[in-house]
């Protein structure tokens, strides 16, 4: 049977209605109204609506044994689901008009009892005074209450209807006594209300089941994302502005909502920062998740209580993320080679020290360290044979023309990359800064002098101390060799030997004296075939070492 429309005005408004009409099969029998409408009469049938409701003013429809039954009970609110605070609004129709003052008056204090889980509420009346009017129903309001739940809304039972502190037995005085023992259609038969319509009330506000990471365990240097999920006890909606707070070792910060909209877990994300860290992630405090966040009936989670820290439930409990933010950074560079003079061919090692344990990536490029070398600056390369987790090796060889007083690396202060990568276990890139040059702890240390001499001495002159003459066979002539600098003679390995222009054959004057000086003594001994005009060397390359050496000095 189709649910009668309003006359005019809402669902809380009392209004004349005209009744619904009956099955055929009921016929009319003399009923007392309040006569404000002279024809309204009642009509009888065959067990229509379950009973037994006694003859009484309030207007039911009756049968042929004088029992009356109300027509049906039906919503007027809309199918759907209802949340915390929403209005339900329920009709009781009548077969007759109902009308009188003191009629009114008692009918304001009937109760529909509702079937809303652990604890049933009562639908009131909507209107509570001036009931001056016939009536052709009787409307309800039921307000849903937190912890109300009902996946198909009915009343309680066939009673449900009745005054508030009286039974359905009890005898009401409305200027005569009227007997009202009326039941309802049983809940869920053609006529109650869960038969009609599909209306459900939630009154649980979603609460948080526990925090948990999207991101896989491990340790995350600063620049990555980490993920975590908030899992609720159903599926919720989520306004722009939601974080949650997580703990970098006492430092606050938030982690914003990402996704999850709809569902029963929201995302929230948050991108790590240089300074971040923490041994294993979690979040802030029991307060750390804020936002307004509602179910699909409109309830709002007024409880976003998280686990304690580290407790079940909580992120630090179920995941072992670990947080690195801070980038390795150098505490010393110095040389562990002795101080000395070191020339071309020579090596030198530069151990640079870090706060923590850093792997070095070379498939790029090789790091470097800028020395301070003279005209041309040289290079000391990474070496990752000679280091080790803390401490990287770079060896630098003396190239002819490079000079140094005491070596230190260049102005930049700075490991070039050069391709490669410097960086902790947990990927951050290395700070690669060197402490300014010259201070305590460096290459040029108090106490540690590195000289780079990688200049060859060159010859300054070649010259004779004998006096000018003509020299004949068995003289012997001196010449002298003067360097720019010191020089060391080597004659173990044979004795170097300068080249003379002596007519047909070139002869030798071999070294005789003055190493550890600039000036170097050769003596040729005139032979027989030898002329010479003037007396000179052979060419540019005349001094020969011959096996042995002539090095400046170390």
């Amino acid at each position: 049977m189709a649910a009668p429309t309003l006359a005019g005005g809402g669902p809380d408004t009392l209004l004349p209605h005209q009744p619904v009409a009956p099955p055929s099969a009921w016929h009319d029998v003399p009923v007392a109204h309040s006569g404000l409408l002279p024809e309204a009469h009642a009509q009888t049938g065959q067990n229509w609506m379950p009973g037994p409701c006694k003859p009484s003013i309030l207007g039911f429809y009756a049968d042929g044994n004088g029992n009356l039954a109300p027509i049906q009970v039906y919503f007027t609110s809309p199918n759907g689901t209802y949340g915390i605070g929403e209005n339900i609004h329920i009709r009781v129709n009548a077969s007759a008009g109902i009308g009188g003052t003191s009629i009114h008056e008692v009918l304001r204090n009937t109760v529909l009892v509702m079937d809303t889980g652990e604890v049933d509420r009562n639908a009131v009346m909507s209107q509570s005074s001036g009931l001056q009017t016939t009536l052709y129903y009787l409307p309800y309001r039921y307000t849903v209450q937190e912890n109300d739940t009902s996946t198909d809304l009915g009343y309680a039972s066939r009673t449900a209807l009745h005054w508030s502190g009286l039974t359905t037995a009890d005898t009401i005085q409305t200027g005569g006594s009227v007997a009202f023992d009326c039941h309802l259609p049983s809940p869920g038969s053609p006529g109650s209300l869960s038969y009609r319509s599909d209306i459900a009330v939630d009154g649980i506000r979603p609460v948080v089941h526990n925090v948990t990471a999207v991101t896989p365990h491990g340790t995350y240097p600063a620049g990555r994302d980490v993920h975590i999920r908030a899992t609720f006890s159903e599926d919720i909606s989520v306004e722009p502005g939601a974080v949650l707070t997580l703990n970098f070792s006492g430092t606050p910060r938030n982690a914003t909502y990402v996704r999850g909209n709809g569902s029963a877990s929201l995302v929230f994300g948050y991108e790590l920062q240089s300074g971040d860290n923490a041994a294993r992630l979690d979040y802030n405090g029991t307060g750390a998740l804020q936002g307004i966040i509602e179910d699909g009936a409109g309830n709002r989670a007024t409880n976003l209580t998280l686990a304690a820290p580290g407790e079940p439930g909580s992120l630090g409990h179920s995941s072992r993320i670990k947080i690195d933010g801070d980038r390795p950074r150098v505490d010393s560079a110095a040389s562990p080679t002795a101080s000395g003079t070191y020339g071309i061919g020579d090596s030198i090692r530069i151990e640079v020290k870090f706060n923590e344990d850093v792997v070095v990536a070379e498939t790029g490029g090789t790091p470097r360290i800028k020395l301070e070398t003279g005209v041309a600056d040289k290079y000391a390369g990474y070496d990752s044979a000679a280091s080790n987790s803390t401490v990287l090796a770079f060896t630098y060889g003396v190239e002819e023309g490079d000079a140094a007083a005491d070596l230190d690396y260049h102005a930049d202060q700075t490991i070039e990359l050069n391709g490669g990568t410097i960086r902790d276990v947990a990927g951050n890139d290395a700070r690669t800064n060197l402490p300014a040059p010259g201070n305590d702890g460096l290459l040029s240390a108090p106490g540690d002098m590195l000289v780079v001499d990688g200049v060859r001495p060159d010859v300054v002159s070649v010259s004779s101390p004998d006096a000018d003459d003509t020299y004949g066979i068995g003289a012997a002539i001196n010449v002298t060799v003067r360097f720019a600098e010191d020089v060391t003679v080597d004659t173990s390995g044979g004795t170097p030997y300068l080249e003379l222009e002596t007519g047909e054959t070139d002869r030798r004057a071999g070294y005789v004296s003055g190493s550890g000086g600039r000036d170097l003594m050769f003596r040729y001994t005139v032979a027989e075939g030898d002329a010479s005009a003037d007396l000179n060397y052979s060419g540019a390359s005349a001094l020969a070492l011959n096996g042995g050496s002539i090095e400046d000095d170390p």
